[in-house]
């Protein structure tokens, strides 16, 4: 289904941890009731930095549930009615507030929906690789990538020894169904270890 979640607002404190897991709950609770779905690979998370309208944290939920409404409207051939969304919130608002957020999200985007995902330039990045083709669209070389690859390496190196308290992921993708990527020798290798060394010291 591919939901995009449209966060178009600059919020007037911080986006901790705890929010967005909220936020990503509320998403999973919807696309269960309608329809029986996980979130694996189905709702790609697409911020737009737009930073128009300050929100504050009060209506953060509102501001969920009316990107959902969009993007069900956008995506899906059969859209919940409005009432459904308010629902959902454990009635915390009514469906005119809805609808009046929907008409303000929908103008700050100038109905702009067709954006392209971040997995659509993943797919094209792995094909082109760290290479000169690569560099010379994106406009990242080596250096840019290193911190980045550093920190995916400290919480595979974290993960794998144990000193990390979120193994989930390694639980969930070590099934055969998902091909037990998590398990890859390639994972525990030196290369791996030598990039998170730097990192692991100083933490």
């Amino acid at each position: 289904m591919g939901y995009r979640f449209l966060f178009i607002f600059k919020l007037m404190t911080p986006l901790n941890p705890g929010d967005r897991l909220y936020m990503i709950f509320l998403q999973k609770c919807t696309i269960n009731y309608y329809y029986s779905v996980s979130l694996n690979g189905k709702m790609p998370f697409l911020f737009f930095p737009f930073q128009v309208q300050p929100v504050t944290r009060k209506k953060l939920q509102l501001v969920g549930v009316t990107a959902m409404l969009i993007a069900c409207k956008y995506e899906e051939m059969y859209v919940p009615m409005v009432g459904d969304f308010a629902y959902i919130a454990d009635d915390a608002f009514t469906k005119a507030q809805i609808r009046e957020m929907e008409m303000l999200v929908l103008s700050e985007l100038n109905f702009e929906l067709g954006r392209p995902l971040p997995l659509h330039f993943l797919r094209r990045a792995s094909k082109a690789g760290n290479s000169p083709t690569q560099q010379h669209y994106s406009s990242y070389d080596e250096t840019h990538l290193k911190p980045v690859m550093q920190h995916i390496a400290k919480n595979v190196v974290m993960v794998n020894e144990g000193l990390s308290k979120h193994v989930t992921v390694k639980k969930k993708y070590s099934s055969s169904r998902l091909m037990k990527i998590s398990l890859l020798p390639q994972l525990k290798s030196s290369l791996v270890k030598d990039l998170a060394a730097p990192l692991l010291s100083s933490s």
